[in-house]
């Protein structure tokens, strides 16, 4: 059966965080074979043999497949796009490759600061009253490509909507004033994606600002 990998990957920059791809083979259950380099050829606008990407990590998927995750060279100074290929081997010597381009990113120099808006939430530990408020305040500048790392999926967050995405200390210290309970601000997965696929159409060095609006719900009557 014909090896199966990709989709080819692209990276928005060298800085770009990991991705992954998948091998599989129909009826095959044995080992695959995968190059721990991306290594790019002559005529593009680094030195043909430079390093492009790694392979850093391999993990089972389902049905015998095999999930590779791939991080590009932070120092890869490239120009322009550049293009490179994973060799891979499996049952009865079946080959295959797996494509990977890199963009180069921003321009050299100041990349252009980008504003985004996130809703969230909290509950704060400011009892005698049972006004719920908003406030805003910005949050950053963070790395388009450090982004996804500010958020963590929860189910047992103690709030309405389910899963739940806990915000990273960034966040949490704009809002240090305010009171909070653990587990402190939070946003619905919907909010956080719509904000990651934002990021994801930028150059991984673009600074973002993010706007958060934020409803904090009080402690009625002194509880919490």
């Amino acid at each position: 059966s014909p090896l199966i990998a990709g989709p080819p990957l692209t990276f928005a920059s060298p800085t770009a965080p990991a991705q992954t791809f998948t091998i599989s083979q129909q009826y095959y259950r044995g080992g695959f074979t995968v190059a721990p380099q991306c290594v790019v050829g002559a005529g593009q606008s680094v030195p043909a043999g430079t390093v492009a990407a790694t392979v850093t990590g391999t993990a089972p998927g389902p049905n015998g497949s095999l999930i590779v995750t791939v991080t590009p060279n932070a120092s890869l100074r490239n120009a322009k796009r550049v293009q490179c290929a994973i060799a891979i081997t499996g049952g009865s010597s079946q080959t295959a490759t797996e494509v990977i381009y890199i963009d180069p990113g921003a321009p050299k120099g100041i990349p252009s600061p980008v504003i985004l808006t996130l809703a969230a939430v909290a509950n704060t530990n400011t009892g005698g009253s049972c006004i719920t408020t908003t406030t805003t305040n910005q949050v950053g500048p963070i790395l388009a490509s450090q982004l996804p790392s500010e958020g963590v999926t929860s189910f047992d967050a103690g709030f309405p909507f389910s899963p739940t995405v806990v915000l990273g200390s960034i966040f949490q210290s704009a809002f240090v004033m305010d009171n909070l309970n653990p587990p402190g601000m939070v946003t619905d997965s919907d909010s956080w994606n719509a904000l990651l696929a934002q990021a994801q159409s930028l150059p991984g060095d673009a600074p973002i600002t993010v706007n958060v609006n934020a409803t904090l719900y009080p402690a009625c009557g002194g509880g919490t």
